[in-house]
């Protein structure tokens, strides 16, 4: 139990982190991320069968849900909408476990992967530009030093043997600005208020602005971020190999989405950082989670006020940095003539029209490639390095 509790501890820290940055990414307040935050690891915990899986909002999930719910301004309805797409990616994976329709994320291939993970990273780094060097709609000289000399801090390499705690580097660098700038008051957007206290359940189906015709233009994302979650939560686990039914997985997954509804969150994956920490950590049972989600407890009741002062532009830097990294340069250099077409094809796709359309033209690409011939006989993985945010 004291290495469940060790390791509960670090992930949760880790945890609040990407929360509050990727709710950001999500255009979302950082209220949404800590809540989801706070019921995904007991969900996946009382239901998941990885003792190492960390759940909770990530990169790829946040990006997601902000194109999703693009163009809606007002607050609340925006909010209501975010809870009704995690009840919808619910409802997508407990169905798609019933019918066993997860088989179908075989067709999304290592190569189509590194092609779509390329893609929605250079997406994502250009919507954090504006938050990284302005303020006020003008290019300001305090935050973009804030900004940018943050994200070269977190893509620094580190040495082999801090290489799996990466993501404590994370929170390392948002605590070190935020007081930095709360002790020499450094004229730069802040996060500001965030409200204390848990979340009180709410019908996501009954939140401002939810509508029965607000439901025909979620389906498809909320379709997408079902497989991908299912996708991201599977190669996350690998961090510490066990046998694990993906049945299961995506009930627990489902759960967790559904949760994240009713707490007034938005839709969860298993964030593949958080769960390297965990496992290096020493978690040894699902316990560990149940730590974590403990940890985002103690920071809503009392640790609120702590966030209220860190810049905005920090908070862009760890969705930039952690993005970066999942640009998988090796695979690219190492891949054949055909399979740099299908990530050509799937990286610019996702970056032009958008990451379903991407992945389509991705496995569309692949399977009339291998209607050409046999693909060479060497394997192809994904070696990518483990995102230090995700």
């Amino acid at each position: 139990m004291t290495k469940d509790l060790v390791a509960g501890t670090t992930t949760g820290v880790v945890l609040v982190a990407q929360a509050v940055a990727y709710s950001a990414l999500a255009g979302l307040p950082p209220t949404a991320g800590l809540y989801a935050a706070l019921v995904a690891p007991l969900l996946y915990a009382a239901i998941g069968r990885s003792v190492v899986l960390a759940a909770g909002p990530t990169a790829i999930s946040s990006l997601l849900v902000g194109q999703a719910l693009a163009g809606m301004d007002d607050l609340p309805v925006l909010l209501a909408h975010a809870a009704l797409l995690a009840g919808l990616v619910g409802v997508v994976q407990l169905v798609a476990a019933t019918v066993r329709l997860h088989r179908l994320a075989k067709y999304i291939t290592p190569v189509v992967l590194v092609g779509f993970l390329a893609g929605a990273a250079v997406r994502i780094v250009l919507t954090q530009l504006e938050h990284l060097a302005t303020h006020r709609g003008a290019f300001h000289i305090p935050t973009a030093g804030i900004g940018l000399s943050a994200v070269v801090l977190l893509m620094l390499p580190l040495p082999a043997k801090l290489e799996p705690f990466k993501a404590l580097r994370t929170v390392a660098v948002m605590i070190g600005y935020t007081v930095l700038c709360f002790f020499f008051a450094w004229d730069t957007p802040t996060i500001g208020r965030i409200p204390a206290g848990l979340p009180m359940p709410a019908l996501p189906w009954a939140g401002e602005g939810v509508e029965f015709a607000s439901l025909a233009p979620l389906a498809a994302p909320a379709a997408l971020i079902a497989l991908l979650s299912f996708i991201e939560g599977i190669g996350a686990s690998a961090a510490r190999p066990q046998e694990l039914r993906p049945g299961r997985e995506l009930v627990a997954l489902g759960a967790a989405n559904l949760a994240a509804s009713f707490a007034r969150g938005y839709p969860v994956s298993g964030g593949l950082s958080r769960t390297a920490v965990n496992a290096n950590s020493g978690a040894q049972t699902r316990w560990a989670g149940v730590v974590s989600s403990g940890v985002v407890v103690l920071v809503l009741l009392v640790g609120s006020p702590l966030l209220a002062p860190m810049p905005t532009a920090i908070l862009a830097a760890v969705v930039t940095a952690g993005v970066i990294s999942l640009i998988d340069v090796p695979a690219m250099r190492e891949a054949d003539r055909r399979r740099r077409w299908v990530i050509a094809v799937t990286a610019l796709g996702t970056f032009a029209l958008g990451v379903g359309v991407g992945i389509g033209l991705g496995v569309a690409t692949e399977l009339m490639t291998r209607r050409w011939g046999p693909w060479p006989k060497e394997p192809f993985s994904r070696r990518s390095r483990s995102e230090p945010t995700g």
